[in-house]
């Protein structure tokens, strides 16, 4: 049975501590937090063992799995570290801060001869993955346009890393970083980008909030939007092509629909709900589950380190192009 050592305990450690809990065929095995208390909870809870430190972590190494929940800020010297002791990398996305990180990150665990994979969970949720097999599939038609949008509260992680651009990325690297990597895996290489941030506040009353345009290869455009401003924590999408618009809200009863276009002299209807798109499991448990497969089996995983690479540099080139207030060209350099 792998084990799994499981290093950070904020919100998406937690997540993550519980999932692989509940999973059969697993072992968490231990877990790691700057906070002995944190570590020590979830130690008694889980049946792990607790470590205040990776050193202390890395130096017991009876685990087989490293799951990677710390600031992003973090990844690269943890997931290299995991490598060279000769341990696969689970790494919640993203990946890393920067590309030239990511591919470092990737570099390693290819040398050390370990599997790496990346959380992105949206590739594992019902709505989005209904959504690109029928986009795909031509259900549609030619796709013109993309509508993206997910909002929620302004995150408070520890030490407030999140409003500090330099550990988190900003709302683009750490949010909108979802549907940019569904965007590229769903209508191929994104060319150009065109972007506006703002970002006012304390830490008491703080709102960023994001907006980038997007041509996709195939000529589809992409409006993607977030927000760090208000709760509810909510997901929508519209996708327009010549044959029907796809859409979804995660508020709504039916979460997602297909309308078409009234035909000649044809009433408009109500939109009529895509079938079976509810799945048994959550996408976090049907994540971790696939990763775990993957290292028993070695078949590919469906987020490869590449995909994880390429949705970083998409979200360097919306922050640029944000920062400089002019549309960046995805194929050149995206440092100023």
């Amino acid at each position: 049975m792998p084990k799994v050592a499981l290093i950070g305990l904020g919100t998406m450690g937690r997540l993550h501590a519980e999932t692989w809990h509940n999973m059969d065929g697993v072992e968490l095995a231990a877990v790691c937090s700057g906070s002995p208390e944190a570590a020590r909870a979830a130690a008694a809870r889980y049946g792990a063992a607790a470590f205040a430190d990776v050193d202390a972590l890395f130096a017991d190494g009876r685990f087989d799995i490293v799951d990677i929940c710390l600031p992003t800020a973090l990844h690269k010297e943890v997931a290299i570290r995991a490598a060279a002791h000769g341990k696969h990398v689970i790494c919640e996305k993203p990946l890393a801060l920067h590309e030239q990180d990511a591919r470092e990150i990737a570099e390693a665990c290819a040398r050390h001869k370990v599997r790496l994979f990346v959380g992105h969970v949206l590739r594992f949720c019902p709505e989005y993955e209904q959504a690109r097999t029928l986009t795909r599939g031509g259900a549609l038609g030619p796709v013109g346009v993309v509508h993206l949008s997910r909002s929620g509260v302004y995150p408070l992680g520890s030490g407030d890393w999140y409003a500090d651009v330099r550990r988190s990325g900003g709302l683009a690297l750490d949010m909108l970083i979802h549907d940019l990597d569904w965007l590229l895996w769903t209508f191929g290489r994104a060319e150009r980008v065109a972007a506006r941030r703002v970002c006012r506040g304390d830490k008491d009353r703080r709102v960023e909030l994001v907006s980038a345009t997007i041509r996709m290869e195939g000529g589809a455009i992409a409006l993607v939007k977030g927000s760090w401003a208000y709760p509810p924590f909510e997901t929508s999408f519209e996708i327009a092509g010549k044959e029907g618009v796809l859409v979804h809200h995660s508020g709504a009863s039916a979460p997602l629909s297909f309308k078409k276009p009234p035909s000649s002299g044809e009433e408009r209807r109500d939109a009529v709900s895509i079938p079976d798109i509810w799945l048994a499991e959550d996408p976090m448990t049907r994540q971790l589950a696939h990763f775990i497969a993957c290292i028993a089996t070695g078949k590919p995983a469906l987020v490869t380190p590449e995909d994880a690479i390429r949705a970083i540099r998409l979200c360097e080139a919306v922050n640029l192009a944000a920062e400089t207030g002019q549309p960046v060209d995805t194929g050149k350099e995206l440092r100023p």
